[in-house]
């Protein structure tokens, strides 16, 4: 659970404020909470001026002390998980900007959040089972980096820093994983299934480097893991490396909330090797916005039996 939604489920009576972080140019962040229990992110500086706005938040701004102070009151109680997480986020990014850094910092996050929260995710099997393959990826990766097993060509990333900030699904980035030279986009079929759904002209289409298409094939296993399980299992090793609150942060990007797990306890089990193909070669069946300038939008589906001549080794 959140630290954050922890202390809130907590709070004291008599407790209006709890301190979250500061920077060294005295920017300072607090979890508020007003006489009628309203929640605030409450940001407090002499430097900063940039008036802060978010979807689903009330902001309030005025002078004390000669300091300037924000105020953004939370309207909703169904975002208090995601919003704990994001404060999370924030308190463990915050401490590393400094002056004009770090209001460009704050706002841009604000813009994100807003972008992300005008658009809520709906719970699809479709999409839980997307997510069940974005995670199996990321293990299968961390596996290789604890016993050193990854390729010595290979493109993926050599740190849990770089996988975790390679994970662009959450922030709705058109690939799920952008490692630089090397970008993934995951798909998490059945094992019977003979097609890959693609849903935009840009989810195979890129600038620079090379794209992989990784094809996950799974079954229902009640002996195989949960999406449940395998958020806990790869937060545990983030842990480690200090980057479990920005790992839970993205996950709340998503809507995945750990305390409505339900969802997200089926089990499953890769019936096979993933399958690894070239979509960067110019021949690949696809439908790109950069070769098709006149489609604004496109979904369709390829068949896997179409793709034996693009086949690659794995990177892992």
């Amino acid at each position: 659970m959140s630290l954050t939604k922890n202390f809130i489920l907590n709070w004291k009576e008599g407790t209006t404020s709890k301190f979250l972080a500061m920077n060294s140019n005295d920017i300072v962040m607090m979890l508020h909470r007003n006489q009628n229990g309203a929640i605030a992110l409450r940001l407090t500086s002499k430097v900063m001026r940039n008036k802060i706005e978010l979807n689903n938040f009330t902001a309030h701004c005025y002078k004390i002390n000669g300091e300037n102070r924000l105020d953004l009151f939370l309207e909703t109680d169904q975002l208090v998980s995601i919003f704990c997480e994001f404060l999370d986020y924030l308190s463990e990014c915050l401490p590393r900007f400094t002056g004009d850094d770090a209001s460009a910092f704050l706002k841009e996050e604000a813009r994100k959040w807003t972008e992300l929260m005008s658009k809520p995710r709906k719970w699809t099997k479709e999409k839980i089972l997307g997510l069940w393959g974005e995670l199996d990826f990321m293990q299968q990766i961390l596996k290789a980096l604890k016993t050193g097993g990854l390729k010595a060509e290979s493109r993926l990333p050599n740190t849990h820093l770089e996988l975790l900030s390679g994970w662009g699904g959450p922030s709705g980035e058109p690939q799920d994983f952008d490692f630089g030279e090397l970008k993934c986009e995951v798909k998490c079929i059945g094992e019977r299934s003979d097609t890959v759904s693609i849903s935009s002209i840009q989810q195979l289409d890129v600038n620079d480097g090379k794209l992989s298409l990784v094809v996950v094939k799974i079954n229902h296993d009640d002996q195989g893991d949960s999406v449940a399980e395998k958020v806990e299992a790869i937060a545990t090793v983030f842990r480690e490396h200090g980057l479990e609150k920005e790992f839970r942060f993205r996950l709340s990007l998503l809507e995945y909330d750990d305390e409505k797990t339900d969802q997200f306890n089926e089990r499953f089990s890769c019936g096979e090797p993933y399958e690894w193909y070239d979509a960067t070669d110019k021949n690949f069946p696809s439908i790109r916005a950069s070769t098709h300038p006149a489609l604004s939008s496109a979904a369709y589906t390829i068949k896997l039996n179409a793709l034996n001549d693009f086949k690659t080794q794995s990177e892992f």
